[in-house]
């Protein structure tokens, strides 16, 4: 039995993997099925960065290591989604393209035979957009809330969202992929909705593709009640009672769910406060007790839920009672292993002078005081006050942090530190004391050097939009960097910052000044008059801290021309001129155009231009006018085009539509149909005044473009 490692640094389809899939989540994949329980344990499982000591992920609780795992409906790919992204401090600021060590330990094969410890380098990258997933709403006549999901677990810092155009809140789910719009009014059973999610981000900062997610929703009557499907005994001080749907944990309390005796009584049971269990959707409920009546250190009772108890819908639960049996916990907690670490902090707890971190067997809850420890070092020297605090891991409540008062004297390569009777107690209802223990401990590695470990972070943000359409437009982004100062590499590289999810418009490029950089983007770039969302990923200080992503806005202005883009012979002899976007009314505008008719330039006076309307709103209709000469002496009757615009008929200069000896039936000046012509060519003129779009800057359209219409 084996794991699968990474192929060339890629995670595949095709291949086992052992990889990132983004920030908060990675794929462990093995070539045969595996254990559910022990390939669900995410302690089994570490990351290791270098220079840094391996850290073990830790089951949810409150901490910067925890994580969930989930196991594939085949047996052979485990799904681990970190509550803390790999991109954050507790993960050393892990970036793109760097490389990472993943190990495994523990784990066991369908058949229960135990897996060979594995380690695995991981190449991180996180560049792909999360995308939408589905959206759904349900109650039994109505509710509020609509469920989100994404294919990723994803951020909602600065998302925003509304329901048929009505702000509506977002809050993150009871799962890391999911999140939850509330609205103000109920929503109906039956009723469809128009739901809009803007500025939903991954970890890594990478903005949902499309953005803003929109979607219908159409609310489901539920009118099914949920039922208890299993109640767990944790430790003798703790029980689990999970539901097959999603509840409402403001129906679950100690008075709803009880602990009672096998005559249904509560004496001699004490009860804490029910919570709902994290990352499990609302449908595992954690119910404390801190007093049983054991009889031979067995307590056989029951588990009663009350048909008060509600699902997310308002359907109530039928009244359930569920045996159990606990056995009573009288074991002390035993040391595993007391291991030295050179960092001056670990899982959040300041250790300057480095620390001694003794696992236990179980979970613990520090006791003796910090000045009953002793610690001896390998040249029989006593340390004075040697610890100055001890901590129980937030992050993994199996260890004890010793944080040392004083640094590793120079040679001193093992310490014995001397445990102190209670040193710690476990959680069962006893609260089993530990026994006092001398511990060897290997402090060869020397005292740590204090390093920077502060990532820098977005202080201020401004933009300078363009004031023309030739000026361009500057985003000045000033970073807070107390330490070792920023790394201009990543602050300079374009790919580091996105507008609206996309990258900056070619040409743009990045200046320093102290702690400000300078987004310079070039003239005719931005195509909208509107706040853009502003995404910067990927920043570093010189310590190689990376910066967690940052989303905010700039309001930008359309600087770019109209440009002419089409022109379409009609069937009336006239021609519909097209542009790149919105400009003003055609009327008066003439002169921004060069009209090239049978390879003769036109005065403007010889055509109109007129705003289209039906197929051809949003055009401008080119219409060629003619002139008449009648009854002349020596033209006789003419119908002509007036090319130089001089309001008379010039031999050789206009163009002759038609022409007849003079009679008593006169022509009339009308429209010339550009349908007979030979050739015709349109064109902006090389310095346009006249023909703008409707920008705030009124930018005026691009000159010297001309288009053959025939």
């Amino acid at each position: 039995m084996s794991l699968l490692g990474l192929r060339n640094g890629v995670c595949g389809r095709k291949w086992g993997c052992f990889c990132a899939i983004n920030a908060k989540q990675l794929v462990v994949t093995f070539n045969k099925a595996v254990d559910k329980t022990t390939a669900t344990d995410v302690t089994k499982y570490s990351i290791k960065v270098a220079g840094q000591p391996a850290q073990a992920l830790t089951a949810p609780t409150t901490g910067s290591y925890d994580a969930t795992a989930e196991l594939s409906a085949d047996g052979k790919s485990v799904t681990i989604t970190l509550v803390t992204p790999l991109t954050s401090a507790a993960w050393h600021s892990i970036s793109e393209g760097d490389v990472f060590q993943v190990s495994v330990s523990g784990v066991k094969d369908a058949q229960l035979n135990t897996i060979a410890d594995t380690t695995k380098s991981v190449t991180y990258s996180d560049k792909v957009a999360p995308t939408f997933v589905s959206a759904s709403a349900s109650g039994k006549t109505a509710t509020t809330q609509i469920k989100v999901t994404f294919n990723e677990p994803v951020d909602i810092t600065v998302a925003t969202a509304t329901i048929n155009g009505t702000a509506a809140t977002v809050t993150a789910g009871s799962k890391p992929n999911e999140v939850i719009v509330t609205s103000g009014s109920n929503l109906l059973v039956g009723q469809t909705y128009n739901l809009s999610l803007l500025n939903i981000k991954d970890a890594a900062g990478n903005l949902v593709n499309p953005n803003p997610v929109t979607t219908t929703v159409t609310v489901v009557g539920d009118t099914t009640a949920p039922t208890v499907t299993d109640v767990k005994v944790v430790r003798d001080s703790l029980l689990e009672v999970t539901f097959d749907k999603s509840m409402d944990a403001s129906t679950i309390s100690n008075t709803s769910i009880k602990v009672l005796d096998a005559n249904l009584n509560p004496t001699g049971i004490t009860q804490g406060t029910v919570t709902a269990k994290a990352n499990t959707d609302n449908k595992t409920f954690l119910v404390p007790v801190t007093a049983l009546p054991f009889n031979n250190g067995t307590f056989n009772g029951v588990v009663s839920v009350a048909n008060t108890v509600k699902d997310a819908a308002g359907n109530a639960v039928a009244a359930t009672v569920k045996n159990v049996t606990i056995t009573q916990d009288t074991a002390a907690p035993q040391v595993v292993s007391a291991t030295y670490k050179k960092v001056t902090s670990y899982n959040g707890i300041s250790t300057p002078n480095g620390a001694i971190v003794v696992k236990f067997n179980e979970e613990v809850t520090a006791s003796a005081a910090a000045g009953s420890y002793v610690v001896v070092d390998d040249q029989g020297t006593s340390i004075t006050t040697p610890i100055s605090a001890r901590t129980v891991n937030p992050n993994d409540n199996t260890e004890l942090v010793l944080s040392l008062n004083a640094p590793v004297g120079t040679g001193v390569k093992t310490y014995t530190v001397v445990m102190p009777n209670s040193a710690v107690t476990d959680k069962a209802i006893a609260q089993n004391a530990s026994k006092s223990a001398n511990l060897t401990v290997d402090v060869s590695a020397g005292a740590p050097v204090a390093t920077d470990t502060i990532a820098p972070a977005v202080s201020t943000v401004n933009a300078t939009a363009a004031t023309n359409s030739t000026s361009g437009t500057t985003i000045a982004v000033t970073f807070t960097e107390a330490g070792s100062g920023l790394d201009a590499a990543t602050v300079t590289n374009v790919n580091n910052y996105r507008l609206d999810g996309a990258a900056l418009p070619a040409g743009s490029y990045i200046t320093i000044s102290g702690n400000t950089a300078t987004i310079n983007i070039p003239a005719g770039s931005i195509a909208k008059d509107k706040t853009y969302a502003l995404n910067i990923n990927g920043i570093k200080d010189k310590a190689g801290n990376t910066m967690s992503p940052y989303v905010g806005s700039v309001a930008l202005k359309d600087d770019i021309k109209p440009v002419f883009t089409a022109a379409t012979l009609n069937t009336n002899g006239t021609v519909s001129l097209s542009f790149s976007e919105a400009v003003n009314s055609a009327a008066g505008k003439e002169a921004d155009f060069a009209v090239v008719l049978n390879g003769v330039q036109l005065n403007t006076a010889a055509y109109t231009l007129a705003d289209g309307v039906g197929a051809d709103a949003g055009k401008y209709v080119l219409t060629v006018n003619t002139s008449v000469l009648n009854n002349d002496s020596t033209y006789g009757d003419v119908l002509y085009i007036d090319v130089n615009g001089n309001g008379a008929y010039n031999a050789g200069i206009d163009i002759v539509v038609q022409q007849q000896a003079a009679s008593g039936t006169d022509f009339t000046a009308g429209t010339y149909n550009l349908n007979n012509a030979t050739s015709l060519k349109v064109g902006t003129v090389a310095a346009p005044t006249l023909v703008k779009d409707t920008s705030y800057l009124t930018n005026v359209v691009e000159g010297s473009k001309t288009i053959t219409v025939k």
